[in-house]
């Protein structure tokens, strides 16, 4: 039996969360629109600049494109629903509460699964949870659970809160440029291998064995795809070591682990690599790579590092209490 099932008005920090929604919804509707209009560009122009025997690649490209473009339209229209649902409900100022015990939860990519008491909440995973593979929690536990209505298939996951289990406590420090150079070094590190094993060594491979891969012209284009690649990679390592150098702080969060998120990727046919994400008080923290060791329940200390408004950027610790 549901214990209390309700409206509440919106807190501030349950409108910051919305805006950010919000935010996430308008860039997808700019993706999805940039995805559908760029090809019908590319086709105008065949028409504009070719003659009529030249534009049978652009008819053959035009009816191959049509699948995909009836699915950006899908995606467009659905995302541009969303992100006018989450504006309305954000002016209404209501938020949907129910308390009850937590009988399951399931993790299905983007979107967990509450059965409170008789009741099933279906609401898109927070933060930055993405491609949830698995999940645990505190079986029986008597939950608050806080989350926004979108549509029918689509809730937005506000808060969780175990009336049972004591609060987590956080202390901010500031940090160095000391402390944070190993995080720069792993993501480094970690840039490295992706080049080497998805482009320079299977190039390398060619060379030694294949002619037709030491022509100029070959190797040429090949250097142009390399020389993209090095690019594309070295901005992601720019933007995450500028992330880091920006966060001035770091933050010791004290507290019981109530769930417990996976994320699974697959590493091209040699495993899997695991990313764990643990809900402590009111905080998702990253965990570890491949790291299985906490549990629900389990009293742990992390400390991480954060910019001015707590975000994550990178872990230094976490062990059991």
């Amino acid at each position: 039996m549901i214990i209390n099932s309700g409206c509440q008005a919106l807190s501030p920090e349950d409108e910051e969360l919305v805006r950010w929604w919000r935010k996430k919804y308008s860039r997808q509707v700019r993706l999805w629109a940039s995805l559908l209009v760029l090809p019908l560009l590319l086709l105008a122009l065949f028409f504009i600049f070719f003659n009529q025997e030249e534009k049978l690649p652009a008819y053959i490209f035009m009816l191959s494109f049509m699948p995909f473009a009836s699915f950006f339209v899908y995606k467009l229209v659905s995302v541009f629903g969303k992100m006018r649902q989450t504006r309305t409900v954000l002016r209404r100022g209501l938020k949907q509460v129910t308390t009850g015990t937590l009988l399951e939860m399931r993790a299905d990519k983007h979107l967990l699964t509450y059965t409170v008491d008789n009741n099933t909440i279906k609401v898109v995973a927070p933060g930055p949870l993405e491609h949830v593979s698995d999940s645990l929690f505190l079986p029986r536990a008597l939950i608050v659970l806080e989350w926004l209505p979108i549509t029918v298939q689509h809730n937005i996951l506000l808060g969780v809160q175990y009336k049972d289990v004591p609060g987590a406590t956080s202390i901010a420090e500031p940090t160095s440029a000391a402390e944070k150079a190993p995080l720069m070094m792993r993501w480094n590190r970690r840039t490295i291998k992706i080049l080497f094993f998805t482009f320079a060594g299977p190039w390398a491979i060619c060379l030694m064995f294949s002619e037709r891969a030491r022509e100029p012209e070959i190797m040429f284009g090949m250097l142009l795809f390399f020389a993209a690649i090095v690019i594309f990679l070295a901005g992601f390592a720019l933007i995450f070591n500028r992330r880091v150098q920006n966060a001035e702080q770091k933050i010791a969060l004290t507290g019981v682990i109530t769930e417990v998120f996976v994320s699974r990727y697959d590493n091209e046919g040699s495993g899997y690599t695991r990313v764990y994400w643990y809900r402590i008080g009111k905080q998702i923290v990253s965990g570890y790579l491949d790291d299985d060791r906490f549990l629900p329940g389990d009293k742990v200390c992390c400390i991480y590092l954060a910019d001015k408004k707590g975000t994550q950027h990178g872990l230094f610790s976490m062990a059991l209490l």
